[in-house]
């Protein structure tokens, strides 16, 4: 609440961002510069490519890490041996998209929603027992988790996956 009231924008679980002077005044893509870009790019499940020793990178569900040991990723030069490799079936890619989303206040598209989800998955009741119990709420295009549910997101977020 003090947050807001100094002017703060609650965009993620964890984050916070001033907005402009006369917020009311500016465009939404305004208002959305001044969160963090970089968070963004992790919470909105987009692809980074990491540079350097122990870099992690992400792209197209496939993720891995450049080899942490410097002496090791200089003797590779000038391509960087890669560890850690994991690509992630869909149904995990789905459970993993809507966990990101969730922990953006905006919450997650009910376009995507309806274009990942199957009519008779599971999750779908589980929406509608949590917004029950006003842990979720429906905005006109997002499912999104509310205030109280903000305080048990990890709960939340767990019964979907």
């Amino acid at each position: 609440d003090r947050l807001e009231d100094a002017g703060f924008e609650h965009y993620e679980i964890s984050n916070w961002a001033r907005l402009p002077k006369s917020a009311i005044r500016k465009s939404q893509s305004e208002i959305s510069a001044r969160r963090c870009q970089h968070n963004m790019v992790y919470w909105t499940n987009q692809n980074w490519l990491g540079v350097g020793p122990g870099a992690a990178s992400h792209v197209d569900g496939h993720r891995w890490k450049n080899e942490p040991h410097l002496g090791r990723y200089i003797a590779a030069a000038p391509t960087p041996p890669t560890v850690d490799h994991e690509t992630l079936p869909q149904e995990r890619r789905i459970g993993e998209r809507l966990m990101l989303a969730l922990r953006l206040r905006q919450g997650v598209a009910f376009d995507w929603l309806n274009a990942n989800l199957d009519t008779d998955d599971p999750r779908w009741s589980t929406f509608d027992e949590l917004i029950n119990l006003g842990m979720l709420e429906r905005t006109e295009t997002h499912l999104r988790l509310t205030r109280k549910g903000l305080f048990v997101a990890d709960s939340i977020i767990g019964r979907l996956l």
